[in-house]
């Protein structure tokens, strides 16, 4: 049974430091013992006490968080908001933990395909110690696979503006293209989609979506290259050999 924090505070302030060990205690054991989505439930409900006795206890964030996610027969996930909530309290507390930061941006990304709030734990990541050289340029193309690679731009250039060494500036430089090409290539799948809803059938080419007047922009791409319609019934570039996404959103399972 779990007390009231206001209790534990009241009457047994002298002892409140045993109080919270021996309830972290119970949740590592509790852990172990996560048989049934009740049960993983209550989980939150023992860090949400000790947090709230203790909100300075780094640990119990993230341990809880990470245990929290329960997948249904179904294959969907259960408890993900739990999770997120006590990550985000934990980064209201230490708010460059690089563990808890990583930890929000896989839930964002994994479960909740949050690819635009994800993007923007990944760049604040990318600035902390000892954060993963892959930080930044994931928070970038997740802006991109979010509908928004002109944030995506804003945050390359910022990178590469701030950047020690020359092979970062570099490596920032291209993904920039990348998405000066990407933005190019969402505007004209936004114009494939409204060819399909006007005629019933996507355009099998390219010059077939400017011939109906659908698209009035550019014909190559930043760089000069083709542009193309694939078997996907989306655009593609000459010079982007794949399209700047993780993954294709609506193949997820």
């Amino acid at each position: 049974m779990l007390i009231r924090p206001e209790v534990a505070r009241t009457w047994l302030k002298a002892a409140l430091p045993l109080v919270i060990d021996l309830y972290w205690l119970r949740t590592i054991n509790a852990v172990g013992d996560n048989d049934s989505r009740e049960k993983q439930r209550a989980l939150y409900d023992y860090a949400r006490l000790i947090t709230d006795l203790d909100p300075r206890f780094r640990e119990v964030y993230w341990f809880v968080a990470v245990s929290l996610p329960w997948r249904l027969r179904d294959r969907s996930w259960v408890h993900i908001d739990l999770s997120n909530d006590l990550l985000r309290r934990g980064l209201a507390q230490y708010p460059n933990d690089l563990k808890m930061n990583l930890l929000l941006g896989y839930n964002l990304i994994t479960y909740d395909k949050a690819y635009v709030e994800a993007a923007r734990v990944f760049q604040h990541t990318a600035t902390l110690p000892r954060a993963p050289p892959f930080a930044g340029l994931i928070a970038t193309r997740l802006y991109s696979q979010g509908g928004s690679p002109e944030l995506g731009i804003e945050a390359a250039r910022a990178m590469r503006d701030s950047a020690e060494d020359e092979a970062t500036r570099a490596e920032f430089e291209a993904r920039i293209a990348d998405l000066e090409i990407e933005q190019l290539l969402q505007k004209i799948d936004a114009a494939i989609g409204v060819y399909k809803e006007k005629f019933g059938d996507y355009p099998t080419t390219f010059e077939e979506l400017v011939k109906s007047g659908l698209w009035k922009g550019p014909t190559t791409d930043p760089l000069g290259g083709r542009l193309n319609i694939g078997y996907d019934h989306r655009s593609h570039a000459q010079s982007q050999p794949r399209r700047l996404e993780l993954y294709r959103a609506d193949k997820d399972e």
